[in-house]
């Protein structure tokens, strides 16, 4: 019996002592044990009794019996009921020197004028060792694994979760999971986390939309998560997987990149056939008829040679010379086509006015030819970025035919140039009082080696086959419009050229 203290008091705990089911002991405000159970004394490994009158303190670890007596004065200024040990690691010290992890409650005895304070102890070393197995296998999970209680906070988490978030462990246990997720859905989440307690079930969270975690840095990256519900003797509590899809949204961006770029190089190719079908047909037809023409013409001068008609001969022979020149202008726009898919100038800045002067100055003389009038009506545009080669030859190609068919029956050819900014794109006009395309042949204006009029005007046919192709490649659009009053092509084309 420890000394100082009222016998029949301590006899009168003893019997209930006896019959507790798990260690107890009870202790005085002076620090000292005045009595344990054999169950305490086994668990800690002492001779029955021999704890009585030692001070409490033998029974704390180490590291903490230097300030333990200060917590044990503070206790007994304001005895009350409470469990310790719960959420944290609490350790009683054996005789031996070895730990053993306890839960601890402590209930205040008064008996008369003396004061005691109950200590009732359960050794958890074998729920540690199963909540130690459980934890080895989470960590060997390979995603981060957060348990959460029902009022929200983390009770549990594994290796993976510091590696995710920056967080130690001890940072995080006790805390609102909250404190893992972008301050703007904090508030939200509260009502969710509600909803999901009430009818908890089995959920994947964040496939299909824009699901997103925080980690201690502030950085915030995309996750996908599956809640597991759990009951255990201290009520429900959630198992939060969270897997970091920022990898793997990386991945799905690349191969839609790369579909895209697949889907436009199947249409690219598709297009490539067909233009060559195309131009199979075209040099079959259009490049073949006017080598036979020249065969036949060829032919004939022979004849004529034989018999003398030296002027038949010349005549022929000039004929063959300006059929083999048109022939020689067809096969230089067709490589002229050709080469258009690949150019290899940069792509600069520049001003669409400076093209357009570029372009009217080497058409100079055909104009002047022509007494054509032009104006130009171009409004100040910011400058242009794209291969300015591309836009020299659409202008040279769509104002040099609007000077070739120009009306004879009208007094005066004219010839409108006009640009003007319309949102990214920059819309430019070449308008004529030409003779027109007729409406039956509108479809094939784009086309190779198609000459849509009777004109005698000289031309190959590739012209404005080739202003298509370099307004695909600048990803814009040409349209017309025509009437026996003139035609006027509208191009329109991104002022800076998408990557």
């Amino acid at each position: 019996m420890a000394e100082g203290y009222d016998g029949k008091i301590v006899e009168r705990f003893q019997i209930a002592f006896e019959a507790a089911p798990g260690p107890v002991l009870l202790v005085g405000p002076d620090g000292k044990i005045a009595l344990t159970n054999r169950a305490l004394d086994q668990l800690l490994g002492y001779d029955d009794n021999a704890l009585v009158g030692k001070r409490v303190e033998v029974l704390v670890p180490a590291g903490a019996r230097n300030f333990h007596p200060e917590l044990r004065d503070a206790f007994f200024e304001c005895p009350s009921s409470r469990h310790m040990g719960t959420g944290r690691d609490l350790h009683a010290c054996h005789r031996d020197g070895r730990l053993i992890p306890v839960e601890i409650g402590l209930n205040p005895v008064n008996e008369g004028e003396q004061s005691f304070v109950l200590v009732s102890i359960l050794d958890i070393t074998e729920r540690k060792k199963q909540e130690q197995r459980i934890r080895v296998a989470l960590d060997a999970a390979a995603s981060a694994m957060i348990m959460v209680d029902a009022e929200g906070r983390i009770v549990l988490v594994n290796a993976h979760v510091k590696d995710m978030f920056g967080y130690e462990e001890s940072e995080l246990i006790r805390q609102p999971v909250e404190m893992l997720m972008p301050e703007a859905g904090r508030r939200r989440h509260g009502v969710y986390r509600t909803s999901f307690l009430t009818e908890p079930t089995k959920r994947s969270m964040g496939r299909g939309r824009s699901l997103l975690a925080q980690r201690k840095d502030g950085s915030v990256f995309p996750v996908e998560i599956a809640l597991t519900p759990i009951q255990d003797s201290g009520g429900g509590v959630v198992m939060a997987t969270v897997i970091d899809v920022t990898e793997s949204r990386r991945i799905q961006r690349e191969m839609a990149k790369q579909n895209e770029r697949q889907t436009r190089f199947n249409t690219e190719l598709i297009r490539l056939n067909e233009e060559l079908s195309q131009f199979a047909y075209s040099a079959s037809h259009d490049l073949k008829a006017p080598l036979s023409t020249i065969q036949g013409l060829l032919h004939y001068a022979l004849s004529d040679l034989q018999d003398g008609d030296q002027e038949s001969v010349q005549s022929i022979l000039q004929r063959c010379r300006t059929l083999t020149k048109d022939l020689a202008e067809r096969v230089e726009g067709v490589l002229g086509l050709a080469s258009s898919e690949n150019l290899e100038d940069p792509e600069e800045e520049f001003h669409l006015k400076d093209v357009v002067h570029d372009v009217l100055l080497g058409l100079g003389q055909a104009i002047s030819e022509r007494k054509a009038q032009v104006k130009v009506e171009v409004d100040e545009i910011g400058p242009l970025h794209m291969q300015r080669v591309r836009m020299l030859q659409i202008l040279d190609n769509l104002i040099a035919n609007a000077c070739k068919f120009a009306d004879p029956h009208k007094e005066r050819p004219e010839i409108v140039i006009r640009a003007r900014e319309d949102g990214a794109l920059v819309r430019i006009e070449v308008a004529d009082n030409g003779i027109g395309i007729r409406e039956q042949r509108s479809g094939e204006v784009f086309k190779l080696f198609r000459r849509l009029d009777n004109h005698d005007a000289p031309g190959s046919g590739i012209g404005l086959a080739l202003v298509k192709k370099h307004v695909d490649r600048l990803n814009g659009t040409v349209e017309f419009t025509s009437s026996p009053q003139g035609t006027c092509f509208v191009v329109k084309v991104p002022r800076r050229r998408a990557a």
